[in-house]
């Protein structure tokens, strides 16, 4: 950060105030992205203030995305739900397709921790839309998972495994590792629900092997089902076999980890 932080000093020392607010966001947010959950929040409120002093709604839309992200990690659903509207009626008043596309993204994933019936279907299907007339990869992937965990919640099992696929196709296309691990997680426990526990230890053994090379976790709406999917895998299998499934993933290449997860039978 410390190129960012000498920009930072550079802006304020020329008064530029526009150049001074985005700083403190792009420092705020990957402060954020490296750990450092209350450092970055506090940057990012402050960019957020100056934005809405300059009446600049492109960054403020972009300040209320990255603030309701982290309040999701926090478990402040109905704050997050919030900004990502107020976000979202910004970007649409703008014509602001990347910001209408990321603010649907983030508020289908937040309706759907929250249990908003359809609404998240509704939200994450505009999203992908606007991701592909954009020809954002890297969004569509994102929107996919969402759809394939919002499908895997309802028990939609069949569906969820298609779009995390698909989802986990695009995100090797694009190296993303810390998608990928994701995508990883997903499957593995839609795999279980199927009754396939020890396929299901392998990926989850994979996708933590994965975080962890990464320093990365997973995010709110992987977390959703996380918990209750190991458990069911679990139960499934005696210790032992637990364990050495888990081992077995763990010591799984990325490639051998995705043709894991590409297997048809669920």
């Amino acid at each position: 950060n410390t190129l960012l932080e000498e920009g930072l000093t550079l802006y304020k020392d020329l008064g530029d105030e526009a150049g001074a607010a985005f700083a403190l966001l792009v420092l705020g947010r990957t402060t954020v992205s490296r750990g450092d959950h209350g450092r970055g929040k506090t940057l990012v409120e402050e960019a957020l203030a100056s934005f809405r002093q300059l009446g600049d709604t492109w960054g403020i839309s972009r300040a209320l995305i990255v603030l309701g992200a982290g309040a999701l990690f926090e478990d402040d659903v109905d704050s997050a739900i919030a900004k990502f509207e107020e976000s979202l009626a910004i970007c649409r008043d703008l014509e602001d397709a990347e910001g209408i596309a990321l603010s649907l993204l983030y508020l289908g994933r937040a309706a759907h921790i929250r249990g908003d019936g359809a609404r998240p279907d509704t939200l994450l299907e505009e999203s992908l839309v606007v991701f592909k007339d954009l020809g954002d990869s890297r969004g569509v992937a994102e929107v996919l998972l969402e759809l394939g965990r919002v499908a895997h919640a309802r028990g939609d099992d069949t569906r969820a495994a298609s779009l995390c696929r698909e989802s986990l196709v695009l995100s090797r296309k694009l190296d993303n590792k810390s998608h990928i691990a994701f995508c990883l997680a997903a499957l593995a426990g839609v795999i279980q629900s199927s009754g396939q526990a020890a396929r299901a230890a392998r990926l989850f053994g994979a996708a933590e092997r994965l975080l962890h090379s990464l320093d990365a976790v997973l995010d709110p709406g992987g977390s959703l089902e996380y918990d209750s999917d190991l458990a069911g895998a679990r139960a499934q299998l005696d210790e032992a076999a637990f364990t050495t499934a888990w081992q077995e993933g763990r010591m799984m290449t990325l490639e051998e980890a995705v043709m894991e997860a590409m297997k048809s039978g669920v």
